[in-house]
């Protein structure tokens, strides 16, 4: 799936779940920046969990050298994260 499409199927659930606990596998870092919590499983077991910015600053995490494989710095998950909260502020918007 291409990074729009993404973007855009993001923000709808952002939007139409809000208020409903979603439970989603992912494999690309950049959909789970979206999330308020990530769950990281390794060999079946639970190795992390806690909010995406928390688990980058956490050194040697498993979402942190995921990240760091991807070139994914901390800016560029926040800049993932205001982008959700601007698109779902602007379809909240559209949608008055």
């Amino acid at each position: 799936m291409d990074p729009e499409t993404d973007a855009l199927i993001q923000t709808i659930i952002q939007t139409e779940f809000s208020d409903i606990t979603l439970i989603s596998i992912a494999h690309r870092l950049q959909t789970v920046a979206y999330y308020d919590r990530i769950l990281v499983m390794d060999a079946g077991q639970v190795a992390e969990y806690d909010t995406p910015l928390a688990l980058f600053d956490e050194p040697g995490s498993v979402f942190r050298s995921l990240c760091e494989k991807k070139n994914l710095t901390r800016d560029s998950l926040q800049k993932i994260q205001a982008d959700a909260k601007a698109a779902v502020e602007a379809r909240v918007r559209a949608s008055d």
